[in-house]
């Protein structure tokens, strides 16, 4: 039943993404490239950030994209290679291969209490599907976003904190997601070799 339900549900995402192009509101003038991996656009307000994690050639922490608002969204994006995935590709997956690979995500991140929320295609060409997923941490809930091209998994986190101390989340709101989505949409891979 779970997998008739998110064949269905890609259906429809991939049927209505084209008259979404035209119905997105929310402005995203300014753009990220991080080194020739991907572009991202983001809310003219916010600021970008390097973190942490110094990148090896298959594990790269591309940022922080976040509101300068104490309980604004942040959005944390991943880039990560898996030789296990190496032939997988969301441009080239059936809605079959796409639910499998939708319900093995949800199965290996256990700890991250994901449930399905959504796919998201994006506004490149070609377009690129994310699994999008509602998941909690020991911090609060939050979003991510899921792609694979050519074993690259892009990974993006969103959550957004209680307080100016970023020690727990609040619960995110729909206006919250309408953000985050719209941003994933924006994502635009550069080259991933």
């Amino acid at each position: 039943m779970f997998k008739r339900l998110l064949v269905l549900l890609l259906t429809l995402c991939l049927f209505l993404s084209a008259s979404a192009l035209a119905d997105n509101a929310i402005a995203l003038p300014r753009t990220h490239v991080y080194e020739d991996i991907f572009s991202i656009n983001y809310p003219d307000d916010w600021r970008v950030h390097q973190i942490g994690m110094e990148s090896t050639a298959t594990d790269k922490e591309c940022g922080l994209l976040y509101s300068p608002e104490d309980t604004g969204l942040n959005m944390e994006i991943f880039v990560f290679y898996v030789d296990s995935m190496a032939d997988a590709n969301v441009t080239q997956m059936s809605s079959d291969e796409l639910t499998a690979y939708a319900l093995e995500t949800i199965e290996l991140e256990k700890a991250l209490q994901f449930s399905f929320a959504d796919f998201v295609v994006t506004h490149s060409a070609p377009s690129i599907i994310f699994l999008v997923c509602n998941g909690a941490d020991e911090q609060g809930q939050l979003f991510i976003a899921e792609t694979v091209l050519d074993g690259w998994i892009t990974r993006i986190y969103g959550y957004a904190y209680t307080d100016g101390t970023y020690t727990a989340c609040r619960d995110l709101t729909s206006e919250d997601y309408a953000l985050f989505k719209a941003i994933v949409e924006s994502y635009t891979p550069l080259n991933l070799e």
